[in-house]
């Protein structure tokens, strides 16, 4: 009787010989130059070519212009670009997340007042646009803001929910 003994492959390997050395790595790895395990690309990097080399990021990240790794976007920007020293990102112009408006001052993101899809700024103040509002929210008149849900809705679920509950 033979028994054949495979050599385990590492974690962080996809796929490895029958030496149980790597041949190809999972997502996020690089083999080692010995084959013997996959090292890990820096942080928040998707894909590296080479030990300590970052060629893409995960999303909202973008790589260092050294690709030494990720530097991550301000929150609620949709696409960013590097600063001059590549050490830091900001956000391209027009390019915020839904729900945040960008400050033409220092090119952030700001998120709107809650429950509003669509704002302005007023100074440094996120104000609500007009119509602005998520569905089942009513703008007030008075400071823009979206407030209460939206009467009509209101209405209907009291009546449905007193005819349904009252006794035969």
């Amino acid at each position: 009787m033979f028994f054949c003994l495979l050599a385990a492959c590492a974690a962080s390997c996809a796929a490895c010989s029958a030496e149980g050395k790597c041949d190809t790595c999972k997502t996020g790895f690089i083999v080692k130059s010995d084959k013997s395990a996959c090292l890990a690309c820096a942080a928040n990097c998707a894909a590296c070519s080479a030990e300590g080399k970052c060629d893409t990021c995960k999303a909202g990240f973008i790589v260092k212009s050294d690709n030494t790794g990720c530097v991550e976007c301000p929150t609620g920007c949709a696409v960013c670009s590097l600063s001059a020293d590549g050490t830091s990102a900001t956000c391209v112009s027009g390019k915020c997340k839904l729900r945040y408006i960008q400050d033409t001052t220092d090119l952030g993101c700001k998120p709107c007042p809650v429950d509003c899809v669509s704002c302005y700024l007023e100074g440094e103040t996120a104000k609500c646009a007009v119509d602005g509002c998520n569905d089942l929210f009513i703008q007030d008149s008075s400071d823009a803001s979206c407030a209460g849900q939206c009467l009509h809705f209101s209405v209907h679920f009291k009546f449905f929910y007193s005819t349904v509950s009252s006794p035969l």
